[in-house]
């Protein structure tokens, strides 16, 4: 009786919460949580529109400044004559911008302007030499490019001469349009610019060849790259070892692996570059593009960017100039870039029931730095010989990396075969390349050369790579060898691999010889041991593999091959020539490569798989440099 008593007493809020309460609680909960999602959401889609803004105005920044490069009787002529077919043909459809000859941009301030289009016949662009962005060799004015970023947005790039808007005779109109879809709301947005070509009232130079704003002042372009591994893989349809000729249709391209999707696979490292140019103002580039694999079909149109087969291959650039005049133009000691960039790993598979895959990774998050300057001092990556500041220069560096090795991998059922690995986790592999132009009075130094200097000056560039052990085909399982205790260390590897290359062109240097350095020690299986190849500067040769046998439970592969190591080459223009008036004074010079090429002979232990040749090849590419100088033919 107390009891029911005291609960008596009790207020309908001590009794606790209804079921309707919890209800009711629970869908305002709901709708709360509901439109945090969606803000989230909204903020995330806006940042990706506001990524793609900003890409769409490099793309137009980089198409207009193409076109400011343009000589002035290429640029007055205007749009090549078949411009509306050739375009249409690159999007699938007329122009929506061009009518009737004129570009009309609606929802714009800019009233529509007649375009210059080029008479067909003589009068015409020549196709064949083709300006980008203004015609390519299909006469098109409209190109399309991709979001480096890897958010899969696609950038249409057009670009048009127009009257001078001012109306001036010795004028052209410079128009880049660059369009790409919203993903707030689906629409098609555009990003555009315009400038002007003025034709050139004096100065030195052939209008042809020579950009329209060109002067009397000596033109110098320098440019390096340390160049890259790349390992690709292919199949094709075996021939009978035992009966040579017997298959008619032996080497016919086949799936990589048996009822898989692709029909190549490809891992590339990563690699620096750097440029310098200069005539009446210098502009400096360095540039970082990191490694990746692509995939790809037998269908010869299928772009494996669009389909999402490419992964990696990020890029990262850095610009200078000592342009104060021109708006836009980049500083000139732009902070230093640090680049890196995710590692990407693949695999691609065999149909059902076969066993087979291959695993493709590249060497991304090596940490980068992108240098340009003109001001400034720039590396060169030998020792503690810099380019000297005020000397306009770019230099790009890859750094070491202890945990991420770029390699492909053959997998049957539990055993694996390592086609080939460079391996980046031992920490020695570095690469810079770098540029410089130097002014009479801030000589350069033995690693640069330019160190005498007259006249205009000099322009140097180059290269230096250390690359860690590369191995090719060897065994990986615990279970399994090649047969006999053969090639127990792999059928190939290329140890202590470095390579270097430098070039300079002057009024003092007109005829200077590159400099070349390059030192690996190939070893390869040669039946009973290993072989060396002391790959030099200058080695010349090719060398056959002993043949090797796997058995595994899923198939027998028997490897034959060879290896290829070319010298160093050069390409020198303009020699005819001391004074490189008539023709630019030019050198390109580039290290040799290493290159091992490896079948594998498969034969399935399921009677229903055909046997099948799966072709690897490893390419070490050799650093590359080149410079060139020209004065200009009106000069004293």
């Amino acid at each position: 009786m107390q009891n029911r008593a005291r609960r008596s007493l009790l207020s309908e809020r001590e009794d606790g919460f209804t079921l309707v309460e919890l209800i009711v609680a629970m869908l305002v909960m709901a709708i709360v949580f509901m439109a945090i999602i969606f803000i989230q959401a909204r903020a995330l889609t806006t940042n990706a529109d506001s990524g793609s803004r900003q890409q769409a105005t490099t793309y137009a920044n980089e198409a207009m400044e193409q076109m400011r490069s343009i000589p002035w009787n290429v640029i007055k002529k205007g749009m090549r004559s078949n411009y509306l077919a050739a375009g249409s043909a690159v999007i699938g459809g007329a122009d929506p911008l061009v009518e009737g000859n004129e570009l009309n941009l609606e929802g714009t301030s800019v009233r529509p302007l007649p375009l210059v289009v080029a008479s067909s016949g003589a009068n015409d662009q020549v196709r064949d030499e083709p300006w980008s962005p203004l015609f390519d060799v299909n006469g098109s004015n409209i190109a399309i490019k991709f979001d480096p970023s890897g958010r899969g947005d696609e950038y249409i790039v057009k670009s048009y001469v127009t009257d001078d808007q001012a109306g001036n005779d010795v004028a052209r109109g410079l128009a880049v349009v660059v369009e790409w879809t919203q993903r707030t709301n689906g629409e098609v947005a555009t990003t555009v610019l315009f400038s002007t070509a003025y034709a050139p009232s004096g100065g030195c130079g052939d209008l042809h060849n020579a950009p329209f704003m060109a002067s009397c002042q000596a033109l110098f372009y320098s440019g390096s790259t340390s160049s890259n591994v790349v390992m690709s893989v292919a199949s094709s349809v075996a021939d009978d070892p035992a009966n040579p000729g017997t298959v008619a249709n032996a080497g016919q391209l086949l799936p990589v692996l048996p009822g898989g999707s692709f029909s190549t696979f490809e891992m590339s490292t990563s690699g620096v570059a750097a440029r310098a140019a200069s005539q009446q103002v210098s502009i400096t580039d360095s540039y970082v593009r990191y490694g990746g694999t692509t995939r790809d079909d037998t269908d010869p149109s299928t772009d494996p960017q669009k389909k999402g087969w490419n992964t990696g291959y990020g890029s990262f650039t850095l610009r200078a100039s000592d342009d104060l005049v021109t708006v836009g133009a980049a500083p000139q000691n732009p902070p230093d870039v640090s680049a890196t960039a995710p590692n990407t790993s693949v695999t691609i598979t065999s149909g059902p029931s076969v066993g087979m895959s291959i695993d493709g990774r590249s060497d991304d998050k090596r940490l980068g730095t992108l240098d340009a300057s003109v001001t400034q001092a720039c590396n060169t990556g030998v020792g503690a010989a810099k380019v000297p500041a005020s000397d306009p220069c770019a230099s790009a560096v890859l750094g070491s990396s202890n945990l991420n090795s770029g390699y492909l991998s053959l997998n049957l059922g539990a055993d694996s075969l390592r086609l080939g690995r460079v391996k980046h986790e031992s920490g020695t592999s570095t690469e810079t390349a770098w540029s410089g132009r130097f002014a009479p009075g801030v000589m350069g130094n033995a690693v640069t050369g330019c160190q005498v200097l007259a006249d205009a000056g000099c322009v140097s560039a180059g290269a230096t790579r250390t690359i860690g052990d590369i191995q090719i085909g060897a065994v990986t399982s615990a279970v399994s060898t090649w047969d006999s205790g053969a090639a127990p260390q792999g059928l190939v590897t290329i140890s202590n691999y470095n390579d270097k290359v430098g070039v300079q062109r002057g009024s003092q240097q007109t005829a200077a010889a590159p400099t070349f350095t390059r030192s690996a020690t190939v070893s390869y299986w040669s039946g009973s041991e290993y072989s060396n190849i002391d790959a030099t500067v200058n080695q010349n040769l090719t060398r056959d593999l002993a043949p090797a046998t796997w058995t595994t439970p899923v198939a027998t592969v028997s490897a034959t091959g060879n290896i290829v190591v070319t010298p160093s080459s050069t390409t020198t223009e303009g020699t005819a020539d001391p004074t490189c008036k008539a023709a630019a004074c030019s050198v390109d010079a580039q290290n040799g490569s290493i290159t091992v090429t490896i079948k594998y002979y498969v034969v399935p232990v399921d009677a229903t798989i055909a046997p099948f040749d799966l072709t690897v090849r490893t390419l070490v590419n050799g650093s590359q440099a080149s410079a060139s100088y020209k004065e200009p033919e009106d000069s004293a």
